[in-house]
């Protein structure tokens, strides 16, 4: 997940990657110590039961939603099923419902044919953007100034310079990055963490600025 406010002093990329190599080390070192042997006398590491465990729950929850037991979820069926996943939890932001536009995108992301690893993905965005919520409303409320619910170039742009640490950001990168969240008209609520992510992912390249770290 992208922390999207402005006004925390960002961290070094690289001590980042390091801090997060070395945690996964140690938990995996943890599971190999701990390793349950199943009847067959073969090691079962508990990242691989519990991913046995979250794909049987998904396949459970896809065998709930299918009207014709196909073993795949349509659009229809995983609207409602997400609409059930957020009632279920929660959420510290309401509404947790996804809006017409949110489900939208879920389903682009998803595809047509949903199994359980895409079912996986559609709920692991979901629950993303809903933790980010908050901060993507808080954006909005400040650099949306003409309420048109999109980050349009210049508003963008604004953003991206706040990002930067006030370094106002060249144009074609901006453009650049609208383009590579299909934003042709500028950038809406679920597009703003794929936007932040590729702007930043730019800013890390040999040839942009890394000034500071979002993700």
């Amino acid at each position: 997940a992208c922390n999207l406010d402005v006004h925390k002093p960002k961290q070094n990329k690289m001590a980042m990657v390091t801090g997060a190599s070395v945690a996964a080390a140690v938990v995996t070192a943890r599971a190999r110590r701990g390793n349950p042997i199943d009847d067959e006398g073969k090691g079962m590491s508990w990242d691989e039961q519990n991913r046995q465990a979250r794909m049987d729950m998904l396949r459970r929850l896809i065998a709930q939603y299918s009207k014709d037991n196909s073993g795949v979820l349509n659009a229809e069926e995983l609207a409602r099923l997400v609409k059930s996943y957020s009632d279920t939890r929660q959420w510290t932001i309401e509404p947790a419902n996804p809006t017409t536009e949110e489900m939208s995108w879920i389903e682009r992301a998803a595809g047509k044919s949903i199994d359980e690893n895409r079912l996986e993905l559609a709920l692991e965005l979901w629950r993303s953007y809903i933790t980010n919520r908050a901060g993507i409303e808080r954006v909005f409320a400040k650099y949306d100034t003409d309420r048109s619910n999109l980050l349009e170039f210049h508003e963008l742009k604004s953003y991206l310079a706040d990002l930067s640490l006030g370094h106002p950001p060249a144009e074609w990168k901006v453009r650049a990055v609208m383009k590579e969240v299909n934003g042709a008209d500028g950038v809406s609520r679920v597009q703003l963490m794929n936007a932040v992510s590729a702007w930043y992912d730019r800013a890390s390249s040999p040839t942009g600025s890394a000034c500071c770290v979002v993700c």
